[in-house]
């Protein structure tokens, strides 16, 4: 839960923070920073912004990636070869 939380809210806080210790008066534009978040990569995708969410997208596919062969490698044996179809 809190990972998830983390990945959702930290680029966009640091996206922000960015912004904010900048001295300027421009509004709010979304960065590249923002799409290692998945809401932040769907702003960025809609949005009509010069940022790209392609590295954030990729980012998120390889947490995905690691985190289910996490999973798959953690498992005891006995469920590993009941999952794979063998008894």
């Amino acid at each position: 839960m809190i990972g998830i939380l983390l990945i959702w809210l930290v680029p966009l806080i640091i996206d922000w923070a960015r912004w904010m210790l900048e001295y300027s008066n421009e509004d709010f534009v979304l960065s590249s920073i923002a799409g290692f978040s998945p809401a932040g990569a769907l702003m960025l995708a809609w949005a009509r912004v010069d940022a790209t969410a392609i590295p954030g997208a990729l980012f998120q596919l390889a947490v995905a990636i690691a985190l289910a062969l996490l999973f798959y490698l953690t498992l005891p044996k006995r469920r590993r070869a009941a999952l794979d179809g063998r008894t």
